[in-house]
């Protein structure tokens, strides 16, 4: 049998398998990025273009290409957000492969990890489809009763004592439930932290369904000292974030800003802008994973320690 650890992951064992992991996979995460990025990087740099022919007069307002520009431009933006969304969501489920097969002891080429995340793509999305049932609907019905009536509470207290703050009653009411709301979905991220990878351990086992994946979790979640570590990993990865973006604003106004470049300086500015930003995000975005997968262990190993640790050769077989 193997020893259950006592203690769950520290942060500096965590933080230095995370710069492992990072290393072994920067070169395929920059790739990776750039090919589910692609789009709205083109879409940045031509936004400074359009810009400068409607000022110097090139393309005006009655011309004859601008209606014609316009809906390519919407086509695109469309086109860019549905192929980001779709491809991003199977990414985030490839990142998890990566870590998962590291600790499984399974050699992944890169086209096989990207085929397992391709094919198990519609039953991720059946697993988001289970979460937005279960637990954002409910959510968002009783928050839209509560909100009525915190508005119509408001305005009865309004009219019955004549107060002249109406206005601010009312915001009141409505800045508090949404404190309540976020409040929420932070809870619920941290209740929902280990499903993705039971269910890669879990997909195609004799029992596989989609309940007993919510049982599973629920069972893992019971195990102490890893929600306020789970919530401190979300917490860090947003903040890390807000920096990355603003060096890439920065970066991006400095390039833009030299005179000698021109509009070729604000195309290329904002070209690198977005892609660090998104560098910088799928970057943290596999830290944070990592992170929660070591919680992930070290929880499963409480709770079974004989079966933590099966290799589910459903999922590699899906390489093939």
């Amino acid at each position: 049998m193997q020893e259950t650890p006592n203690k769950s992951p520290g942060y500096g064992e965590t933080i230095a398998e995370i710069g492992q992991q990072l290393n072994k996979r920067k070169g395929l995460l920059f790739k990776r990025t750039i090919f589910i990025s692609w789009p709205a990087i083109l879409l940045a740099g031509a936004i400074p273009v359009i810009q400068e022919l409607l000022k110097n007069g090139t393309i005006s307002k009655d011309s004859p290409y601008i209606f014609p520009l316009v809906i390519g431009l919407f086509i695109w933006v469309i086109f860019s957000l549905v192929y980001y969304a779709t491809l991003n969501y199977i990414f985030t489920t490839e990142k998890r492969i990566w870590i998962d097969s590291f600790f499984d002891k399974r050699t992944l080429e890169p086209k096989e990890s990207w085929r397992i995340a391709r094919r198990l793509f519609f039953p991720s999305v059946i697993i988001s489809l289970n979460v937005f049932l279960r637990y954002i609907l409910p959510a968002i019905i009783v928050y839209s009763f509560i909100l009525y009536l915190g508005i119509t509470s408001a305005a009865s207290f309004v009219s019955l004592f004549k107060s002249e703050n109406s206005v601010g009653v009312m915001m009141f009411a409505v800045m508090v439930s949404v404190v309540v709301l976020v409040f929420y979905f932070e809870l619920l991220r941290v209740k929902l932290r280990f499903l993705p990878f039971i269910f890669l351990d879990y997909y195609g086992a004799p029992d596989f369904t989609y309940s007993n994946l919510f049982k599973k979790m629920k069972e893992i979640n019971k195990v102490r000292k890893t929600a306020l570590k789970s919530f401190i990993y979300d917490s860090g990865e947003a903040s890390m974030r807000a920096v990355v973006n603003s060096i890439a604003n920065q970066l991006q106004g400095t390039i833009g800003s030299v005179g000698s470049l021109g509009v070729a300086g604000k195309v290329v500015g904002a070209m690198v802008g977005v892609t660090v930003k998104e560098t910088g995000k799928q970057t943290l975005s596999y830290a944070n994973i990592v992170a929660h997968y070591l919680l992930f262990r070290y929880a499963s190993l409480q709770v079974a320690p004989t079966t933590a640790e099966v290799v589910n050769e459903n999922i590699y077989n899906l390489s093939k």
